[in-house]
């Protein structure tokens, strides 16, 4: 890549120009903007990926009362960069433990109060963090920050926790429950 010219060059690269795919067709097996996937639908041995555009909830669906609640993880503290300076001590400071945003309902259902130890759940894996509370997320919502090396959001994500059409993890969302943790405050 270092001696190659730069820009380098993609071979297939076509430039956008608009209405072409109005014009020419879109690159379906119809030319048109397909609500049927007919690819989909052609994947043998699949009956389970549906070739119309429906909704289904998150691989671990709400029907396991063990685990009534949705976390939510990977968004960013804007001041961390993601991780990258997420230990300068100055940046660190702004929020020096991991915690997990919680709504002031579900805190007070849990009988949990702001800084409390708590342990967030789900079916492979538990991490410690310190309880959040703010009404940023909805109730049965709970808000995980990426960067803490010692509370990683990730790691609560089973290895077979994969989106069925494209194989991708599911890092974004799945089930969880929050407990306080044994001696916590």
């Amino acid at each position: 890549l270092k001696e190659a010219p730069l820009p380098i060059k993609v071979k297939e690269f076509k430039a956008y120009e608009p209405g072409r795919l109005l014009r020419e067709g879109f690159e379906t097996p119809t030319g048109k903007i397909d609500l049927f996937s007919t690819f989909i639908d052609s994947i043998p041995g699949r009956p389970d990926l549906d070739p119309l555009p429906t909704y289904r909830d998150s691989f671990d669906g709400p029907e396991d009362p063990a685990l009534p609640m949705t976390l939510i993880i990977g968004a960013r503290l804007p001041n961390a960069i993601h991780s990258r300076i997420h230990n300068v001590p100055w940046v660190r400071s702004l929020r020096k433990d991991p915690a997990a945003d919680i709504n002031p309902a579900d805190a007070e259902r849990l009988g949990i109060k702001d800084g409390d130890d708590i342990q967030l759940v789900t079916r492979t894996n538990v991490i410690h963090v310190k309880a959040h509370i703010t009404d940023i997320g909805l109730p049965g919502n709970v808000h995980m920050y990426h960067g803490y090396k010692e509370a990683d959001g990730n790691s609560l994500v089973g290895v077979d926790h994969l989106d069925p059409y494209s194989g991708f993890p599911g890092y974004r969302q799945l089930r969880c429950t929050i407990r306080k943790a044994q001696g916590g405050n």
